[in-house]
């Protein structure tokens, strides 16, 4: 019946007709319709629809009411309300769980400027939530890495050191791993002594290996911890300390043993 007089100046049936198109109520849910007859009403002078249209009510609102709130503002270009709805739709809160559909959402806000989503495309790419883009996901990566994120520096040196990785020389792994390294990460300082070892994209260095492998092992970094080991038996980068080396060796075997098992025997395969 509100339809048929949609043209209509009285502010309720444009309200009422908001309220349909918002809740699908003999129509189907459209927020970009519920809003624009909202805006109707609110223009002659429903508060009501006065009170739909202001955005500041978001943050009082929980559940799937909230939900409903901010789908009615995502037709603007705010990148924070495209990313609620993203984590909504990835966590399945109110609504149900999509992966792809929260990808869609996190990718419009990354558009926008929005790190943090951008943060998230990559992750979804990078865990294969949805399907892997190397290249998109590096992009995305690139975003917050330029902002100084640690972890994302990381992820984008150890994907680009990967076998089968197109990037030649490895310069762009190198900038990300020391970028990372620097601010203490130690899973950065273990893969950057890594490619001093192996000679990826410098010149093959042990005693800088050795320099990364002990800042990485001091915080507990067991990767680093086994290489430091190694190195100390072998005189390697080091002065030959096989009393420290052992120590390393004994700790690793009291405290770490299922995962020392684990690890020696992934190298001998």
């Amino acid at each position: 019946k509100c339809r048929l007089f949609s043209h209509s100046d009285d502010p309720d049936i444009q309200y009422a007709l908001g309220r349909c198109y918002e809740l699908g109520l003999g129509v189907s849910v459209s927020y970009s319709l519920a809003r624009s007859h909202y805006q109707r009403a609110s223009d002659l002078g429903s508060t009501d629809a006065e009170e739909k249209l202001d955005k500041s009510r978001i943050k009082e609102c929980t559940g799937y009411e909230r939900y409903r709130r901010l789908m009615m503002f995502s037709d603007d270009r705010d990148p924070i309300v495209h990313h609620e709805i993203g984590t909504m739709y990835l966590e399945g809160t109110v609504v149900e769980r999509s992966p792809s559909l929260a990808f869609g959402w996190f990718e419009s806000a990354a558009g926008m400027g929005h790190i943090e989503s951008a943060t998230k495309c990559a992750d979804m790419m990078y865990t294969e939530l949805v399907k892997q883009d190397k290249e998109r996901m590096l992009a995305y990566y690139r975003m917050s890495a330029d902002k100084g994120d640690v972890r994302s520096n990381r992820i984008i040196g150890k994907v680009l050191t990967e076998p089968g990785s197109k990037e030649k020389g490895h310069p762009e792994a190198v900038r990300r791993l020391r970028s990372a390294a620097h601010r203490n990460d130690p899973e950065s300082q273990y893969l950057l002594g890594r490619m001093f070892e192996k000679g990826l994209g410098m010149p093959q260095f042990y005693a800088e290996a050795f320099r990364w492998y002990s800042l990485a092992a001091d915080q507990g970094h067991f990767e680093s911890r086994y290489r430091m080991m190694l190195f100390l038996f072998a005189g390697r980068g080091t002065r030959k300390n096989e009393s420290k080396a052992n120590a390393i060796l004994d700790d690793l075997r009291r405290n770490e043993s299922n995962r020392l098992l684990r690890f020696v025997d992934s190298c001998v395969r």
